[in-house]
């Protein structure tokens, strides 16, 4: 276990983003070069787990440890705006059965790992060393299949046949691009998170996209993100105005849509951000891109491409104090259940 300042550069040291490879490439996010930028939202101190075997590293776990009502919290490093797929790696079963035992042995109160898919072979784990441990309905994320029919809606690509049309007779024609050239993207990159950002104006938002600092961590994970080679851009302008796109991170046969924008100010064009999107969707899957990780939430759009699958948080106590905190929090829930109206 290492905490503080060189649990990052330990982790890569170590191997972590060839743990993360072994296990699929599902969240280019969590490579190292990402979690060692500079938190803007108040992570809490890093701690890394590694579990070695051989003279090698098996499995590993990226933590943050915050204070949180008078307890010691431990959770993924980072924050969920900015995972896909936060679930800690191992090579095998036995070194998850380790990682496991370490993640309820460390120090601290309460372990929290949120957003793991329901059927993480390591929860089965963590159950047998705790059986009492917590499982809570997370939000849906959303994977695109690229090889299943459900990812070329038929009704979308027609609408956005149709928007090409309507853009031509307004005069101010329709040109999409694609690219995975990381010089052509850098070049792009400002003007497309002004967009983003403006996107988002008058809605809620993360605070990676409502604060200064926010965007410029977002900013710095996809310059290092992209001088790896692994951006890739869908761009829609109409006429000479950016009106949609989509910035994708490709690691193997997986990709995540990291961000995306259309323009709302372009009245009397519906479906660019669909339009942008079917191109990026053939784009990735003539690269021999499997899976197009969506991400949770937005599921009114995402659903008519992906199937949602649900996620679970972990919780369990893992000391005295954080185990009667769980139990006192618990019995509380359940009498202000037994109580409530209807």
């Amino acid at each position: 276990m290492i905490d503080g300042t060189s649990a990052v550069p330990m982790l890569e040291a170590a191997g972590w983003d060839d743990l993360l490879a072994h296990a699929g490439g599902r969240d280019p996010l969590r490579r190292a070069s990402v979690l060692g930028l500079r938190d803007p939202a108040g992570g809490g101190r890093p701690r890394a787990l590694l579990v070695e075997a051989g003279g090698r590293t098996v499995a590993a776990a990226a933590l943050g440890v915050r204070r949180e009502r008078g307890l010691a919290t431990v959770r993924h490093l980072g924050h969920s705006p900015n995972w896909f797929d936060p679930e800690p790696p191992a090579l095998d079963g036995a070194a998850r059965r380790d990682l496991a035992r370490a993640l309820l042995d460390q120090p601290g109160d309460i372990l929290v790992l949120e957003e793991l898919s329901a059927g993480s072979p390591l929860i089965p784990e963590l159950r047998a060393l705790l059986p009492g441990i917590e499982l809570l309905p997370g939000p849906p994320t959303y994977r695109i299949a690229t090889g299943e029919p459900r990812s070329r809606p038929p009704a979308r690509r027609r609408e956005a046949g149709r928007l090409a049309r309507r853009a031509a007779e307004r005069g101010t024609p329709l040109r999409l691009t694609t690219t995975a050239s990381w010089g052509e993207i850098s070049a792009q990159l400002d003007d497309l998170l002004d967009l983003h950002t403006r996107s988002w104006e008058g809605r809620p938002s993360d605070p990676f996209t409502r604060t200064p600092e926010g965007r410029a961590f977002v900013r710095a994970a996809i310059l290092a993100l992209g001088g790896q080679g692994l951006a890739r851009l869908s761009r829609i302008d109409i006429g000479d105005r950016l009106g949609a796109f989509h910035l994708s991170l490709v690691w193997g046969t997986r990709a995540v849509v990291y961000k995306t924008a259309f323009d709302r100010a372009l009245g009397g064009l519906p479906g660019l951000g669909w339009a942008s999107l079917l191109a990026t969707i053939d784009a990735l899957a003539a690269e021999g891109v499997r899976t197009i990780d969506l991400g949770g939430g937005g599921g009114g759009y995402k659903a008519h491409v992906a199937a949602g699958e649900d996620t679970v948080t972990v919780r369990a106590g893992i000391s005295a104090l954080g185990r009667s905190y769980l139990r006192a929090a618990a019995l509380k829930h359940a009498v202000v259940g037994r109580i409530r109206p209807g």
